[in-house]
């Protein structure tokens, strides 16, 4: 969805952008849909209005300039042809420009093209004037229209542009804008030069050709000055580069007990001895301080812009103060810790991540075993691109197998993404499930993958189906007034791995679908039924589409304080109740230092208000589930407990099913 160009610098996906111009060009229609003789006649007035000032102030140059230009033929022809194009082809080959040379900045420049373009707007909708060459009686000459210039309403094809758009003259202030994103971006004087001599030319041309007042051209000065001072207040600010939104998504939601790290839990054998701390920072240090996201930090100019991640070239990442270790007792003091790691945000004040390595993991009577924890903020990486993360550290080093996926052609990428919108439009809200707390309980659940293959199998669904069904069917068996107060119905919001195999493991290449799964008194098998009927929308791309482009293209036009309020109002218990991910994970046994990994389960964060998020990863032969919740709402031990009498009975019952079926 995202080109990279060059370190640390991100191209918006170019189907994105133009969907925003094409919401542009729709405003314009808007404004120019009241052709009505009311609205003609108060433009006239107007204008004879402008006109009258301008000749109370003597700038009343008009007349004359026309009058001269419609006597030389040849150069009013060039006149005309200037009027209809270079405006538009010199702000075209800017943009361009920007988008192929300097992507760094472009977010800052289509931004204040689209803000002096909205301000220009307004004043047509609140303003419209007539201008020189529609006030009949003052002897103006229309000579766009007397030469018939193909291109503009002298022809045929656009006739019916807005002419009652005289105030204030977007001629001018798009030429303007050109040469202040010039003075901007390039110290070339040759450039800036032209730029100006191109700024003369126009105000000359609307003038003669009587297509504005010199006041529309005076008046398009302090919208460009306005619309470039806004996009400053949304990108300038120190350096480094802006958080994007659909990382930023996650920071917004972000509170005290909410925390929005993502993370794994990796068991080694208990054989030998444990790494020692001074090893894992070293090879931390190694694999993982290299990786940019891990070098830097958070800065955010004011909350009125997006924060930017910056990197002090000349301070070293603290290591020893992100690596740490601790001791437990045994596996229910190693959950413990898991729930009280989940409750507290990582500090914003350096990298947004955390290694813990944890003693006293086994259980009583066990050899001594120790555990990794590695914890990394939703807003450097999602669940997959975590797990990337995290199997830098392990030996010997591979790479995540990430299916190819192929996405639609453009034109049926737009088609879907408008579809979608329309879809996400008319999905419902969620039911009250109670009052969320602060606390979060951790617990873990193996499963044979094999197994759970075959249970899916059989039953003709999807490993992600049958996942789905196990933790709507456990959280109803634990939970029953939950899922009362839910209305009966579980909203499950299911991630989607958008990240193509080539791609880094920075960011969020994710998107998610919702799918509600009615709780009734039938037997699982008919609630996998359902589930798997449900989850067709999950091959469907028109929701998932949609949702990553609000995610990542429509939020980056709201201003921060928009977006945030965005992000917490659909990112929580008013439109979903449980998170359930299933990931990929590797098939070869690893190690850490030498030390075998035993299992590896994921840790996902709760959605504000919501009382369950599941991680379901699959790493070399086992399921590892990592259950986090609420326990307000929603007892972990319980619930764990359901998850495996479940997965036991599946595991019973399948040899009654003929097999067949999609595994996925």
């Amino acid at each position: 969805m995202v080109a990279n160009v060059g370190f640390g610098v991100r191209r918006p996906a170019l189907l994105g952008q133009l969907l925003v111009g094409l919401a542009l060009f729709g405003v314009y229609l808007l404004v120019d849909r009241d052709q009505s003789a009311a609205r003609h006649a108060a433009a006239v007035r107007h204008g004879r209005a402008v006109l009258d000032l301008e000749r109370h102030l003597h700038l009343d140059l008009e007349w004359t300039l026309n009058g001269w230009l419609q006597t030389h033929r040849v150069l009013s022809i060039l006149a005309d042809y200037e009027y209809a194009y270079t405006y538009i082809l010199s702000a075209a080959l800017v943009l361009v420009w920007v988008w192929v040379r300097r992507p760094e900045v472009w977010a800052y420049a289509r931004d204040s093209f689209l803000v002096l373009n909205l301000l220009a707007f307004a004043a047509f909708w609140l303003f419209p004037t007539a201008p020189p060459r529609m006030l009949a009686d003052q002897g103006f000459v229309d000579t766009v229209t007397r030469r018939g210039t193909v291109g503009s309403w002298g022809s045929g094809p656009v006739d019916t542009a807005n002419q009652l758009a005289a105030m204030p003259s977007l001629h001018i202030g798009w030429a303007l804008w050109v040469s202040v994103v010039l003075a901007r971006l390039t110290a070339r004087r040759s450039a800036q030069l032209l730029s100006a001599v191109h700024v003369l030319l126009t105000l000359y041309v609307v003038l003669a050709t009587a297509n504005h007042f010199l006041l529309d051209a005076l008046a398009a000065v302090p919208v460009v000055l306005i619309a470039e001072r806004i996009s400053h207040l949304f990108h300038d600010g120190p350096p480094g580069e802006v958080v994007a939104s659909n990382d930023a998504f996650f920071l917004h939601v972000e509170s005290t007990g909410a925390a929005q790290h993502v993370g794994g839990l990796a068991l080694l054998d208990a054989s030998g001895d444990d790494p020692s701390l001074t090893d894992v920072r070293a090879l931390v240090s190694h694999r993982l301080v290299p990786i940019p996201r891990f070098r830097q930090r958070l800065v955010t100019p004011s909350r009125w812009r997006r924060p930017r991640w910056i990197e002090d070239d000349d301070v070293d990442v603290d290591v020893d103060a992100h690596v740490t270790e601790t001791r437990v007792e045994g596996p229910t003091g190693l959950q413990r810790l898991l729930g009280e790691l989940a409750q507290d945000p990582l500090p914003r004040g350096r990298p947004l991540w955390r290694v813990l390595m944890v003693r006293g993991v086994a259980a009583p009577g066990q050899p001594a075993a120790s555990a990794l924890v590695l914890l990394v903020h939703h807003a450097v990486a999602d669940g997959i691109g975590t797990v990337m993360n995290a199997m830098r550290l392990f030996d010997p080093l591979l790479p995540l197998p990430v299916p190819p996926r192929s996405g639609p052609g453009r034109l049926a990428r737009a088609a879907a993404v408008t579809l979608g919108l329309a879809q996400l439009a008319t999905d419902g809200r969620a039911g009250a499930v109670g009052e969320p707390s602060s606390r979060r309980g951790f617990a873990v659940v193996d499963v044979g993958l094999d197994c759970v293959r075959r249970a899916a199998s059989a039953r003709g669904a999807r490993v992600t189906d049958l996942v789905i069904a196990v933790t709507v069917d456990a959280v109803s068996r634990v939970a029953p007034g939950l899922v009362q107060r839910a209305g009966g119905s579980l909203r499950v919001s299911v991630p989607l791995m958008l990240r193509a195999p080539d791609t880094g493991a920075q960011g969020n290449a994710t998107s998610a679908i919702i799918v509600s799964v009615p709780v009734g008194s039938g037997s699982f098998d008919e609630l996998l039924a359902v589930v798997t009927r449900r989850t067709q929308r999950l091959r469907r791309p028109t929701r998932a589409l949609a949702a990553r482009f609000v995610m990542a293209t429509g939020l980056r036009l709201l201003p921060e304080p928009c977006a945030a309020w965005f992000a917490r109002t659909v990112y929580g218990a008013r439109f979903l109740h449980l998170v359930v991910s299933n990931m990929p994970g590797p098939i070869e046994e690893l190690g850490l230092l030498g030390h075998p990994l035993r299992q590896v389960y994921p840790i996902l964060p709760i959605a504000p208000g919501t009382p369950l998020a599941l991680g379901a990863l699959s790493w070399h032969g086992v399921l590892g589930l990592g259950l986090a919740t609420d326990p307000d709402l929603l007892e972990v031990g319980d619930l764990a407990d359901a998850f495996g009498r479940r997965f036991a009975e599946l595991d019973d019952e399948t040899a009654a099913y003929r097999p067949g079926g999609a595994v996925s």
